[in-house]
């Protein structure tokens, strides 16, 4: 499917499989704009329990460290969800959690496996809740980050995959 807006999933609370991520691929052709949102738009429903898993998430172009805007998958307010066998190409940022913008944003409980990121311009991985309680026993495996860029120049890629205010959880 090719789209020119953000696939906005925020507060859907189900599951959202594709047919592989060979198969099931969802093209931004908007330069600067996420792909695509999951979990709960604020803090008092954070209990998601979002599944999703089997696609790609990838750009028409590689997105520049100009594009701040250009995330593959943000995520908010996430709780006892999985994310699995998901493919994020040419984006500024991978996979988000903003804790600086949504400053009582949460992560916890997450199982988050099979994930290939390639070709961002910052980070690939980045959860950076923004409360420093609750965002406990994730557990994080099977994580490709890969540079394969055609632009080096302009990818400022400086910390691959970034974990703020996180504990307890399990990296493999």
């Amino acid at each position: 499917y090719k789209i020119t807006a953000t696939l906005d999933l925020l507060d859907f609370n189900g599951r959202l499989y594709g047919d592989g991520f060979l198969r099931s691929v969802i093209q931004m052709d908007t330069d600067n704009t996420t792909i695509m949102k999951l979990g709960r738009s604020s803090a008092s429903n954070a209990n998601s329990g979002v599944h999703a898993s089997d696609f790609r998430l990838i750009y028409t172009n590689e997105q520049s460290s100009s594009n701040t805007s250009a995330t593959g998958l943000e995520v908010r307010y996430m709780a006892y969800s999985k994310l699995t066998n998901i493919d994020i190409q040419k984006a500024y940022i991978g996979i988000l959690c903003d804790g600086t913008t949504y400053t009582d944003n949460v992560f916890f409980s997450n199982v988050v496996d099979t994930i290939r990121v390639r070709k961002c311009s910052k980070n690939y991985i980045r959860i950076s809740s923004g409360t420093s309680t609750g965002n406990t026993g994730c557990v994080f495996s099977n994580i490709y980050c890969v540079g394969e860029r055609t632009d080096v120049a302009n990818a400022t890629v400086d910390i691959a995959v970034l974990f703020e205010r996180m504990s307890e959880m399990t990296v493999n």
